[in-house]
């Protein structure tokens, strides 16, 4: 097969990195790890809020000739074949569960045990599923994930005072376009910091733990 025609045949990853201004490195170290042998671009956005800072890369991302995009975010953890996983998926938008604070559920299903939703830490997604913007917004709200019952309605409070819900606008709209989602085994990891380390302290690291 000529050089050109496999090129073709390989995924074209854009990577899509909403930050706070802080990367944990071990989010970094198993990203990378995750990536070796594909070929990639990572966007980055700082200092945007939620949903703009997933919805200004991914435009940008869109501008290019990539086949996938991956949402990863600061305080996750990926296993080494994390990415291999989700491609040998083959799915419109394939996720990977992780453990949130407070015991919260992450995934979302409808009642037929299919998959309604997902977070935006692990997930990737097919050029084609990418429609019509705005692709992420966190004003709406679903009163149920199941496709046959649900209620959509605007929410009423600001921005500042919501967490979140750009993933399920993301996904429920990418649903009604017929598009699934289809979700990995393994889990990936999820950061948290216990206590910042000390300034100006030769064991002044930060102690961090998993969820």
């Amino acid at each position: 097969m000529h050089l050109d025609s496999v090129r073709l045949c390989q995924p074209l990853i854009a990577v899509i990195l909403p930050s706070r201004g802080l990367i944990f490195s071990k989010t970094m170290e198993s990203l990378l790890e995750a990536l070796d042998g594909y070929s990639y671009k990572v966007f980055y956005s700082h200092g945007v809020q939620i949903p703009d800072c997933f919805e200004k890369p991914t435009k940008r991302a869109l501008k290019g000739k990539y086949t996938h995009i991956w949402y990863v975010e600061e305080d996750n953890v990926y296993n080494q074949d994390t990415l291999k996983d989700l491609l040998k998926l083959d799915a419109d938008i394939a996720c990977a569960d992780y453990n949130l604070q407070g015991g919260n559920p992450l995934i979302g299903y409808n009642e037929d045990g299919s998959v309604a939703n997902c977070g935006t830490g692990c997930m990737l997604v097919k050029r084609r599923v990418f429609k019509n913007p705005p692709y992420f917004r966190s004003d709406i709200v679903y009163l149920r994930f199941d496709n046959s019952n649900e209620v959509e309605t605007e929410s009423q409070q600001d921005n500042a005072s919501v967490y979140g819900r750009h993933d399920i606008f993301f996904c429920r709209q990418a649903t009604k376009n017929g598009f699934k989602i289809k979700m990995i085994d393994k889990k990936i990891g999820h950061l948290k910091v216990k206590n910042i380390g000390k300034d100006f302290s030769n064991t002044g690291f930060h102690e961090i733990y998993e969820l």
